[in-house]
């Protein structure tokens, strides 16, 4: 029988990792604990197989702890064991193991796209955010890839990243996405876009003024090459910018000797707008007609709408979904 605990401050302060290690399998929860964290701070790589095997610890908190020190130590040997604690029953030591494969970087790439396989949807949600973190160019391909995937939680948290990371090579595959059946992962979509397209925060500037201001000529440019090119591609407004937007689409039409009614049977068929804050979709028979609307406004042509209705509301310049504040647009163009 034990008559004294030992005194982890103290062998932390030699140094003395291998007793830090004896005291990891203490019968007391909180001297294991203390082992755990000491062990992390003294960067002990020969302690690594010793709490490799403390992630099966039956308290959660030591279990913690033990991820969070083999994150710190930075040891290639404990991926596989962190990877397996993404599974842990307890979800705190989930997040810590997540957490700490994040720090490994490179090394922990291989055992994340394996875990992209896995059929359990959160432990691939996980790995996304994993591979976010590692900051590799290399698995941004993996990420777009699970816009596809069949779970919506796995498709939200892929097009999520995809907007944090800065990956403009994702862009064509978002807009496609601003279609999905799901309003989240059509709200992650909007929101990635708007992020990528925009990330120099403009609209933020724009959002402080009072009055609409013009649409970009270099971003009205690039939306137009694309309709004319035929390939997807998205533009981050404002809802009052609509007018203006359908006001120089016209002038354009026109000048190739096309007609209004072609422009409005494109958008129709080809336009829709997903809002970045709710994830509402509105289609482009919509838009074009709210922009229409909002012109005739402008020239008095007509009294201003009243109401809640959809159209009334992007007539405003509001969010079409009744009790959404947003004043912005993610318009997509599909061919």
């Amino acid at each position: 029988m034990k008559l004294f605990k030992p005194n982890v401050d103290k062998l932390e302060a030699r140094g003395d990792y291998l007793a830090l290690v004896r005291a990891l399998h203490d019968k007391d929860w909180e001297i294991r604990s203390l082992a755990a964290k000491a062990l992390g701070r003294l960067r002990a790589h020969g302690a690594v197989p010793a709490l490799i095997q403390a992630l099966d610890d039956k308290n959660g908190l030591v279990r913690l702890l033990v991820a969070r020190a083999l994150g710190g130590i930075g040891d290639e040997r404990a991926v596989g064991a962190l990877a397996q604690a993404l599974r842990d029953p307890d979800s705190n030591v989930r997040g810590e193991a997540e957490a700490a494969l994040g720090q490994f970087g490179a090394l922990a790439v291989q055992s994340m796209i394996e875990t992209l396989g896995d059929p359990r949807p959160e432990l691939r949600v996980r790995a996304i955010r994993v591979l976010a973190k590692v900051g590799d160019k290399s698995v941004i391909g993996r990420i777009i890839q699970a816009l596809d995937d069949r779970d919506e939680r796995v498709r939200v948290e892929a097009g999520r990243v995809l907007g944090q990371i800065g990956a403009l090579q994702a862009l064509e595959r978002l807009i496609g996405a601003l279609q999905d059946a799901s309003h989240e992962v059509r709200r992650a979509a909007a929101s990635a876009l708007e992020t990528l397209r925009d990330p120099g925060g403009l609209q933020a500037v724009r959002r402080s003024l009072r009055e609409v201001q013009p649409l970009e000529a270099s971003a009205l440019a690039d939306f137009w090459r694309a309709m004319l090119g035929g390939r997807p591609t998205s533009l981050a407004m404002e809802i009052a910018q609509l007018e203006g937007l359908r006001r120089e689409l016209l002038r354009l039409f026109l000048a190739r000797h096309m007609s209004e009614a072609e422009l409005h049977d494109l958008f129709e068929g080809h336009a829709s707008g997903v809002c970045p804050s709710c994830g509402v979709r509105i289609p482009g028979s919509a838009l074009i007609l709210a922009a229409q609307i909002q012109e005739d406004l402008s020239l008095g042509k007509v009294d201003a709408p009243s109401g809640s209705a959809p159209l009334v509301r992007l007539c405003e310049g509001k969010c079409a979904l009744v009790g959404c504040g947003s004043r912005e647009i993610i318009l997509a163009w599909q061919p």
